[in-house]
């Protein structure tokens, strides 16, 4: 509707939508590839990784722009909360944490 009205339409793009195009049925990359090419002003990516997957499907360049997901770390950067977290869960010194979506791509088996 935004593009039909002359608006400005922007696109954030998902993680899950590029990185499993190969699955999809033929001609179904290249119709989003498309329409994103004809209607969309911005497509927003989070990472290099997925903008360099629509640069490589053919979405232009001039449209792909990346906004990266922030974390204030600085936050959670207070030994006092390591240690209540360290003794929380019976862990002497080490505690190893990942945050991000359990998918395939974040390669969880390396």
């Amino acid at each position: 509707v935004a593009a039909a009205l002359g608006l400005p339409l922007v696109w954030r793009a998902r993680a899950d939508t590029f990185p499993y195009a190969h699955d999809w049925a033929p001609g179904r990359l290249q119709a989003l590839v498309d329409l994103l090419n004809r209607r969309v002003h911005r497509i927003l990516a989070t990472t290099d990784y997925e903008a360099q997957m629509m640069l490589r499907a053919g979405v232009r360049e001039d449209k792909v722009f990346v906004v990266r997901n922030g974390v204030d770390l600085p936050t959670y950067d207070r030994a006092e909360g390591a240690e209540a977290i360290r003794a929380a869960c019976g862990a002497a010194d080490l505690i190893v944490s990942f945050v991000a979506r359990m998918v395939p791509q974040k390669g969880y088996e390396v």
